[in-house]
């Protein structure tokens, strides 16, 4: 029987042990963005928090919710009913989210991404970017089938027409932050979102890239973020998520 009881700062605290809030980027917006206050024994992990996630939450019983996108991040100007931060104060559900600390943090999103793709030797290499060696070498198009059996997802291919062996990878949006893995010295770039011209200027640079979506690369998170909090809090109820959030649908 579950009998740890937590409040949303405590629970703040320890997922701040892990990915330091300070760490966070001056725009972001991370820590407890709703704070139900009653103490609660059994949490929901999610990548987003929609009104769908909250009325799971509230139908499986959770008080808390932790995710890793904000679920305020624009100034809040209206409290609209049916939205997201609505009815997890209508709930009483405290929402808590770790966004670029949580991306930048040792085991973070993009560790566990390389580890999702099977790269091993993984190695920070930029700000967001971390560098992985694959078992084997693979040409473009093999890459490109090798990360869209592992995530899932589709994927695009900027193929640079280079053997590969050495890949970067940046969960969610990577766009220009391709340059970190071509400074690294990778062949190829993995991540979720890439702008045509970016695609371009990597294309020029000889880096083969290829782009799967923002939600296949970051919600390996999720489980990770459960096995985490299972280990701090063994007595606490962590659930995840199965309510899918990915918005676009492949036609």
């Amino acid at each position: 029987m579950n009998d740890t009881k937590l409040t949303a700062r405590q629970l703040a605290e320890a997922l701040g042990a892990w990915a330091p809030w300070n760490t966070a980027e001056s725009w972001d917006n991370v820590g407890v963005l709703v704070d139900g206050a009653s103490p609660f024994s059994r949490v929901l992990c999610t990548l987003d928090i929609t009104p769908q996630v909250v009325h799971e939450a509230h139908s499986r019983g959770c008080g808390a919710v932790i995710s890793h996108h904000p679920v305020i991040f624009s100034p809040l100007k209206t409290l609209e009913p049916g939205t997201a931060p609505y009815l997890l104060a209508q709930y009483g559900i405290s929402a808590i989210c770790a966004h670029t600390n949580l991306d930048v943090a040792p085991g973070g999103v993009s560790d566990v991404l390389a580890a999702t793709l099977g790269l091993c030797e993984v190695s920070a290499c930029g700000s967001y970017c971390r560098k992985g060696v694959l078992p084997h070498s693979m040409t473009a198009r093999e890459l490109a089938a090798h990360v869209q059996k592992a995530l899932g997802a589709t994927v695009r291919l900027v193929d640079a027409g280079m053997p590969v062996r050495n890949v970067g990878v940046i969960s969610g949006a990577g766009n220009e932050l391709w340059v970190e893995a071509k400074a690294a010295g990778c062949d190829a770039f993995v991540t979720g979102e890439m702008g045509h011209h970016h695609a371009l200027d990597a294309l020029q640079a000889g880096l083969t890239c290829v782009v799967s979506t923002h939600h296949a690369t970051e919600r390996v998170i999720v489980p990770a973020l459960a096995q985490n909090l299972r280990v701090a809090f063994p007595g606490l109820s962590v659930l995840e998520s199965e309510t899918n959030t990915e918005p676009f649908v492949t036609l």
